[in-house]
Order: structure tokens, then C-alpha cells, then sequence
């Protein structure tokens, strides 16, 4: 049974768990340690992560509501994409030195490029043969090809287990506080 909420409803809920968060923030961080800068930053890096939750949320759904199944091995996919951008920064000479300002949009684009390719082969391969199967076997199967990319993305030859720099792909510089406080 689904619970109706009203639009209000939400919004006062999503206030109030928002002033709850902040509050709980200031009490437990040590006196004179939450400055105006850090709180922006905080937020910023929240809604960002929130962003990518969101993104492979969306993905899942997507996925699920046109297929009819859960592809498990989205959140794997989307992965690669990020190890895949690594090793194309490096590849291309962007990883250890300054990159040129059209690096951020040639590395998404080729990025986004390979992962495409990456699902297509997936689908072909593995899920259109279940079109007409019970779902229990397209779901064994979700889980086993998220088990392969797994394991074929911690080969040693492919991008291996150990942590790798990430490219400076952006120009990395302090903002004055007084445009962090106006930006607020």
C-alpha cells in the first residue's frame, strides 16, 4: 500500500530532515571548526555524490522499467566509464601534466562512447537471448555478467586493484571566501 503525500507534505518532511542534518552538524562539530566555507563546501560535495546516486538510480530505473528486469550490472557499467576515463587521460597525456580546457569534454564523450559500446555487447550477448526466458533466469544472469565485469575489471592487464591518480582535468584553484559567502 503507497502512501499519498501531498507536494506540501513532502517539502515540509524534506525541511525538516534538512534542519535536523544541519543542526546535528553544528553540535557535533568542535567549537569554532564549521566555518561558512566549509559548510559550502560540504553542500557542494553532497550534492554531488547525491548526483551521482541519483544518476544510477535513474539508470536502474530506466533499465528496469523498459526491460522489466534489474540489471545489476549498471552500477558496473558505470564504473568502467569512470576507470575508463583514467585510462583515456593517460592514454592521451593528460594524466600527470596540465590538460588543455577541451580535455574534460573529449574524455566524457569518449567515455561515454566505450560504455555504450560496453552495454550494446552486454544486451547482445547476454540479455536479448532471455527476451522470452522465466525472469529468474535473466536475473541469474544480470548478477553473473555484474560478477564478470568485476572480475575482468580487477585483471591486472585491464585496470588492476591498485588506487590510480586521477588526471587534473579542471583547473584546481581556491575561491576567495567572500565569493563562497556571496555564492551562498
Amino acid at each position: 500500500m503507497a502512501v499519498r503525500m501531498s507536494k506540501q507534505t513532502r517539502w515540509v518532511i524534506a525541511a525538516i530532515v534538512a534542519v535536523t542534518l544541519l543542526a546535528w552538524t553544528i553540535h557535533i562539530a568542535p567549537p569554532g571548526s564549521l566555518t561558512a566555507t566549509k559548510a559550502v563546501h560540504t553542500f557542494i560535495t553532497a550534492l554531488a555524490l547525491g548526483s551521482l546516486y541519483a544518476l544510477i538510480a535513474l539508470g536502474y530505473t530506466l533499465v528496469y522499467g523498459v526491460l522489466r528486469f534489474i540489471n545489476f550490472a549498471h552500477s558496473d557499467v558505470f564504473t568502467y566509464g569512470a576507470w575508463l576515463s583514467i585510462t583515456i587521460a593517460g592514454a592521451l597525456g593528460w594524466q600527470q601534466t596540465q590538460s588543455p580546457a577541451f580535455a574534460l569534454p573529449v574524455i566524457m564523450i569518449l567515455t561515454m562512447l566505450a560504455c555504450a559500446l560496453l552495454g550494446v555487447v552486454i544486451e547482445a550477448g547476454a540479455y536479448r537471448p532471455l527476451r522470452k526466458a522465466p525472469r529468474l533466469n535473466v536475473l541469474i544472469t544480470a548478477i553473473g555478467v555484474s560478477l564478470l565485469l568485476q572480475n575482468v575489471g580487477q585483471a591486472k592487464q585491464v585496470f588492476g586493484t591498485q588506487p590510480q591518480p586521477t588526471p587534473t582535468l579542471l583547473v584546481d584553484r581556491e575561491l576567495p571566501e567572500a565569493e563562497l559567502i556571496e555564492a551562498a
